[in-house]
């Protein structure tokens, strides 16, 4: 703290006037002209401010007269006389330090009082009419302000015998402390309404005064109308009798690190306290995120809790259990994670409540959402908001509609079982969504599904599905495999979320066969080949022998196709495909060959025989590959024709499509030369394999072209 000065020189007529009329009005005692010997200035008595607010008389009594102000500690104070900017410091209670200018009081030609000061030490001659102001004390204590009379002039004693006057000011300390809430306590609604989660109560010494409050993670509602962090809601000012204010409070993040900070002010000083807390509160976590979720679509949160563990978990999902959500197998409501579907839409809200105790001295705190103590002593129940994932649970719905209907329907055990090959139509629909965007619709089917298949006595064509066929409201597609339990999901965005709805179907099994006969060997044979209408002359063969309709043939297909019960009735065929390979030595050495290269080609005919219906029972069809050899040859070759025979199924239904159901993979070879007009099968060349049972199969047979149609072609 610093010296003060007594009073101004600015304007020596305005001055005396200003400060008569403060005294006056102040202290109510005359204002006196003061002399220019500080003995008699003393004696006429002033009038002097402290922070432009507190004003005390200077008196001829050494007492002086007394005034009382108040500092926070670490708050400087500033000691001034009248407009003059000579000054006396407390800072932090260290004593103040002297002031040694010199000070003399005079009058102007007016009459009127000024105050003259000098760094310099006067001349001896005009030392007896200068004084110097000592101030001396700390914070708490009688803070002395004194003017000194030099010692080094002669001046008229004064009638107590001194040649000093003190004024005495008192500087008191204020101080403010936070005494509430409990160090942890619940996280609130983080909006600007609804209960708060705690209070906050401070307590100012020495009165009533303002607090003005201040935090880094929350806001206040210091009208108490419910409504947080309105302007002006973080300053209470208390008045009258009390000396405290309680404020509502709620925190916005949970944690270690909010920090709440209130500062006091009394009159003209300032006091701050500051408290750290933990606020303690749980997160979900997971696809809580999203705002809305499909029925049936599974879902997944994590309870997240700050503050002391463990804990116990109680998570509230509305509605009721087997009717309006079920969990998972092996969560429960207790659990820290939890996995669950909705079973009916509506906008649903899930929290979680986390539960701990944790013992301090004389306090054990207990965070629920409803706690039924007062630790905070407001005179209210203790509030705890815990995280909440609102959900507006919507219907995305997977409808099927049949062949030959007009309508799409809910996936029911009406509608839930296929044949493969039947036609699938499918959409997907939102429900409840009101005017949120519906976007990026997209389908996952799984194998094996194409978008369709044909084919003709040149040609095979599968088309499978691609992204654009799964990516709309609909999507139309054949299963060419079976098997239960097909799950389908139809995902969509709804408003931003991901939803996704599933239905299931059964591709039931149909009872098939096929079985291979082998009648026959290899032969070379004249005349004596008929086969697919007969022929006459040499023929390198395998079955055909004899004379129809008594011919031998090499192989017999025996095929069969039921339906399961409950459907109707489709229809079934035989299809065959061959590589083959024929090597032929012309009269001249001529090399050629008839090749199918590595593709698999028609045989014949598509399809291969006629069309049977599944009523009609077992139907048997033959083969007898052979090859003519002709006069110009003089060597020919069939080192192996492999030859797959499929049994092929088509549901009942204008829009069904042909399906493999089984196939047996057989094969034959041989060679035959030429001695002059007669021909003969190589010695051990002939020969055949043809299985007893074909094997299940889902994958199409592939031709691009007929056999009919291979040439001959050089054999380099």
């Amino acid at each position: 703290m610093n010296g003060e000065r007594i009073c101004s020189s600015v304007k020596p007529s305005m001055v005396a006037l200003l400060v008569g009329v403060l005294y006056l009005a102040l202290h109510a005692v005359p204002v006196k002209a003061v002399p220019s010997d500080p003995y008699t200035a003393v004696e006429a008595g002033y009038t002097a401010k402290i922070n432009g607010v507190i004003d005390f008389s200077v008196d001829r009594d050494t007492t002086g007269g007394s005034r009382s102000m108040y500092a926070g500690v670490g708050q400087t104070v500033e000691f001034e006389a009248n407009s003059e900017d000579y000054d006396a410091r407390i800072d932090g209670g260290t004593n103040p330090q002297k002031d040694d200018r010199y000070h003399k009081w005079y009058e102007d030609e007016g009459g009127n009082p000024v105050l003259k000061q000098t760094d310099e030490v006067p001349a001896t001659t005009e030392i007896s009419s200068w004084f110097r102001p000592i101030v001396s004390g700390d914070v708490g204590e009688d803070i002395v302000i004194t003017l000194e009379v030099t010692d080094q002039g002669v001046i008229a004693p004064d009638p107590a015998g001194n040649n000093t006057v003190t004024w005495i000011t008192t500087i008191t300390p204020i101080s403010v402390e936070i005494n509430l809430p409990l160090t942890l306590f619940g996280r609130g609604d983080e909006t600007s309404t609804g209960p708060p989660s705690t209070h906050f109560s401070a307590t100012g010494d020495p009165g009533p005064g303002t607090y003005t409050w201040s935090t880094n993670a929350g806001i206040f509602d210091g009208d108490g109308d419910g409504n947080f962090g309105e302007e002006g809601d973080n300053v209470i000012e208390v008045g009258g009798g009390g000396s405290g204010c309680t404020i509502p409070f709620r925190a916005t993040t949970i944690g270690k690190d909010t920090v709440v900070t209130v500062q006091y002010t009394y009159e003209s000083a300032t006091a701050s306290d500051s408290d750290n807390v933990t606020v303690v509160g749980v997160e979900i976590a997971g696809n809580d995120v999203e705002e809305y979720v499909a029925v049936g679509e599974d879902i997944t949160l994590d309870a997240t809790p700050s503050g002391p563990a463990p804990g116990t978990y109680q998570w509230s999902i509305p509605g009721t259990e087997g009717t309006d959500y079920e969990f998972a197998e092996g969560s429960s409501s207790t659990d820290q994670q939890i996995t669950f579907t909705f079973l009916t839409a509506g906008e649903k809200t899930v929290d979680v409540q986390y539960t701990f105790t944790e013992s301090e001295p004389d306090k054990t705190v207990q965070s629920t959402r409803e706690d039924t103590q007062d630790e905070d002593q407001d005179g209210e129940t203790d509030d705890f908001i815990p995280d909440a994932a609102p959900k507006k649970v919507i219907t995305v719905v997977i409808k099927r509609k049949k062949d030959g209907e007009a309508n799409y329907e809910p996936i029911t055990d009406d509608n839930r079982n296929v044949l493969p090959g039947e036609k699938m139509d499918l959409k997907g629909e939102v429900e409840g969504a009101g005017g949120a965007a519906i976007t990026n619709r997209a389908w996952t089917i799984p194998e094996k599904r194409i978008k369709n298949w044909s084919a003709n006595d040149t040609t095979a064509t599968k088309s499978d599905l691609k992204a654009g066929d799964l990516d709309d409201e609909t999507v139309k597609y054949y299963w060419h495999d079976t098997g239960d339990n097909r799950e389908v999901t139809f995902s969509v965005t709804v408003g931003g979320d991901p939803c996704v709805a599933k239905a299931s179907f059964n591709v039931k099994e149909l009872t098939s066969s096929l079985t291979g006969l082998d009648f026959t060997n290899v032969a070379v044979t004249k005349d004596q080949y008929f086969t697919w209408g007969g022929a006459e002359g040499w023929w390198l063969h395998y079955g055909g022998t004899g004379t129809p309709p008594n011919a031998t043939p090499g192989v017999v297909f025996l095929g069969n196709v039921n339906v399961p019960d409950g459907y109707a009735e489709g229809k079934w065929h035989f299809v065959q495909v061959l590589k083959t390979l024929t090597k032929l030595t012309l009269n001249d050495n001529t090399k050629i060959k008839r090749s199918s290269g590595d593709k698999t080609v028609l045989d014949g005919s598509y399809p291969w025989g006629a069309e049977h219906g599944t009523e009609d029972g077992q139907k048997p069809i033959d083969d007898s590959p052979g090859v003519e050899l002709l006069g110009g040859y003089k060597w020919v070759s069939v080192p192996k024709d492999e030859i797959d025979t499929y049994v092929m199924f088509k549901p009942a239904g204008n829009n069904s499509i042909f399906v493999p159901l089984k196939v047996l993979e057989w094969w034959w070879k041989g060679s035959a030369t030429r001695d002059g007009d007669d021909w003969s099968l190589d010695a051990g060349s002939g020969g055949d394999n043809v299985p007893a049972n074909g094997v299940a199969t889902s994958e199409y047979p592939k031709w691009e072209k007929n056999v009919n149609d291979l040439v001959d072609e050089p054999d380099n």
